[in-house]
């Protein structure tokens, strides 16, 4: 786990990562888990 962050009210949530982090990961995926809902996203930030 690189982060925390809460989800606002209607289940959006956003993560902040820097580019420094991404460097580090030959695929630059991001992967997003809701604790409570179990929702999972993968994405690959531009």
């Amino acid at each position: 786990m690189v982060a925390h962050s809460e989800a606002a009210p209607d289940g959006t949530a956003r993560g902040l990562i820097g580019p420094e982090l991404l460097a580090l990961r030959p695929t630059r995926e991001v992967i997003l888990l809701g604790r409570v809902s179990g929702t999972l996203t993968v994405g690959h930030p531009g």
